[in-house]
């Protein structure tokens, strides 16, 4: 008799995700060329990386639809989505305005062409 086998844990990275992998990587690529088309016009072009927040209706409503799917609850989902980062802990709407915010600042006015990465470790550069 074969032992049964562990159910798969959620991960954030799913198949079929090309697709908008492509779609961030385009995204990123038009913060490096915008700014240097826009070099000596005192205009920064920066990219705020982030994950999914799991406080955001978007974020709630898919970790719903991924549960009924694999047969996990929401709150597992969200769990693994913590799970996934190095932190250990998904960035929130919070931590997300927040590197907004420090972008903005002039704390941040050396940076420009390049992407900001507030992913809790999820993506590293």
């Amino acid at each position: 008799m074969q032992a049964a086998q562990p159910r798969a844990r959620f991960q954030a990275k799913l198949a079929g995700s090309s697709g908008i992998g492509a779609a961030f990587g385009g995204i990123e690529n038009l913060t490096r060329t915008m700014a240097l088309e826009l070099t000596g016009t005192g205009v920064r072009v920066v990219c705020l990386r982030t994950a999914a927040n799991p406080d955001t209706r978007t974020i709630q409503d898919s970790a719903d639809t991924v549960g009924t799917m694999m047969n996990l609850t929401k709150e597992q989902v969200l769990a693994s989505l913590d799970q996934s980062t190095w932190l250990k802990v998904s960035p929130h709407t919070e931590d997300t305005a927040n590197g907004a915010v420090l972008l903005a600042s002039d704390r941040a006015r050396m940076m420009t062409g390049t992407v900001h990465n507030a992913t809790a470790g999820i993506c590293t550069d």
